[in-house]
């Protein structure tokens, strides 16, 4: 623990006291920012997903007939295209909701290790 708190104060220019201070602050920090950018990742990848998927079924959907003309029935495979096109559709707008609420969080949630990473990178 000691040299990680003498690389804190080498970094954020401080004495080694004051980071041994801060260790634990950041710590949580650290803690919130891995798992809500392991949460916008995952969003994001559900999200291009979710594109991909929306597209091909409206696709398909636009190039199934809906009734059929000779039973004046609903086609089953409109239908069955229809629900996978509406699961998908709402996947993308729940994914795209997580991911920017994320982006908006982790600036409130982890101060501390956005100002460490933008001096660092």
């Amino acid at each position: 623990m000691e040299e990680l708190a003498i690389k804190i104060a080498e970094t954020l220019d401080i004495s080694v006291q004051a980071a041994i201070d801060m260790y634990p602050v950041i710590r949580s920090q650290f803690t919130w920012y891995l798992v809500l950018d392991n949460i916008n990742t995952w969003a994001v990848l559900l999200m291009f997903v979710s594109i991909m998927l929306t597209g091909v079924t409206l696709f398909i959907r636009f190039d199934l007939d809906k009734y059929n003309c000779r039973t004046e029935e609903i086609n089953e495979d409109w239908v069955a295209v229809d629900k996978v096109f509406k699961k998908a559709f709402l996947l993308l707008l729940l994914s795209v909701v997580v991911a920017i609420t994320t982006d908006m969080i982790i600036p409130f949630l982890a101060p501390d290790i956005l100002l460490i990473k933008n001096f660092l990178g």
